[in-house]
C-alpha cells in the first residue's frame, strides 16, 4: 500500500509508546503528520482473528475509536498496523490522568 511505502520511505521513528507481551506501538512523524503503529510480534493461533479486527476497524468511523489507516509487514513477516495518532495516549492513560473526575 502507497501508506506504507510513505512510512517507511519519509517516516521518522519518534519512539516508542509502549509494548505488551505480543506487541509494541511506535510514534512515526511524517511530512504531514504523526501516526501511530502497532508492530506485532507473535500472532500464534490468534492470525485470523488480527485479519477479523482489521476488516472491522477498516469499516467503523467514530469520533472515539482509533483510526486504521493501513497494514504491512516487516521483512521478518510481523504484521504492522497503521492507525492514527492519539495525543492523549492510551485509554489506560486518559483514565489514569482524569480518574477523579471519571469516578466522581
Amino acid at each position: 500500500a502507497a501508506l506504507s511505502v510513505h512510512i517507511l520511505t519519509m517516516g521518522v521513528i519518534v519512539c516508542e509508546l509502549g509494548s505488551g507481551s505480543v506487541s509494541e506501538v511506535w510514534k512515526i512523524k511524517t511530512r504531514n503528520e504523526d501516526l501511530a503503529v502497532l508492530k506485532i510480534s507473535e500472532i500464534g493461533l490468534n492470525y485470523e482473528t488480527m485479519l477479523n479486527e482489521i476488516d472491522i476497524l477498516q469499516q467503523v468511523y467514530h469520533e472515539t475509536i482509533v483510526k486504521y489507516l493501513d497494514s504491512f509487514s516487516l521483512a521478518r513477516g510481523n504484521p504492522c498496523l497503521v492507525l492514527e495518532f492519539c495525543e492523549q495516549g492510551s485509554l489506560q492513560n486518559f483514565i489514569d490522568v482524569h480518574k477523579a473526575k471519571l469516578f466522581e
